[in-house]
């Protein structure tokens, strides 16, 4: 079980921290260090939608996003970088520590759950004009996330069922 939990879990948690942290307290480090793409590539909404300030200003300057209603867009830019550096990076990195089932279920499905919604918002930005951000990268990595945030979830499932309270990760 190391080996499917432990390992893809503590690389997940030092990206996270660098790439997601770091930037989430200056994105403009983000874009130096290559973690975050710029406004000329992801423009000024994908920018605002990372960082969570996503207004319905700024939504309706760019109409080209109008296809997506202002709710569903406000909604989903909620703080992702800040969400991750006060929650899922601490619970994540709880979780690992201690072997704590809940804290590890809870961030698991977060790494289900958040490569999916970001992966949907940069396929359904690829029409925006002056969009030239190249989704190939996060259509391998983000699935690759997913899919093993779900993988861990079924194990743990499955021992604890089956009456099995070993510790994950010793």
């Amino acid at each position: 079980m190391r080996a499917t939990l432990e390992y893809p879990g503590w690389a997940l948690f030092v990206y996270l921290l660098i790439g997601q942290g770091l930037p989430a307290m200056n994105y403009d480090l983000g874009v130096r260090m290559g973690t975050q793409d710029s406004a000329e590539v992801v423009t000024e909404v994908g920018v605002a939608f990372w960082k969570g300030k996503l207004t319905s200003e700024l939504l309706f300057a760019h109409t080209y996003l109008s296809r997506l209603t202002n709710k569903v867009l406000v909604f989903a830019s909620i703080c992702f970088a800040l969400g991750d550096l006060i929650f899922y990076i601490p619970l994540l990195g709880f979780g690992l520590l201690t072997s704590n089932y809940v804290a590890l279920s809870a961030a698991l499905g977060i790494s289900v759950y958040w490569p999916i919604v970001c992966l949907a918002a940069a396929i359904n930005a690829r029409d925006a004009p002056e969009w030239s951000l190249d989704d190939t990268p996060f259509l391998i990595v983000l699935p690759m996330i997913s899919m093993w945030g779900l993988w861990c979830l079924l194990l743990i499932s499955h021992d604890l069922r089956n009456g099995k309270k070993k510790h994950y990760i010793d």
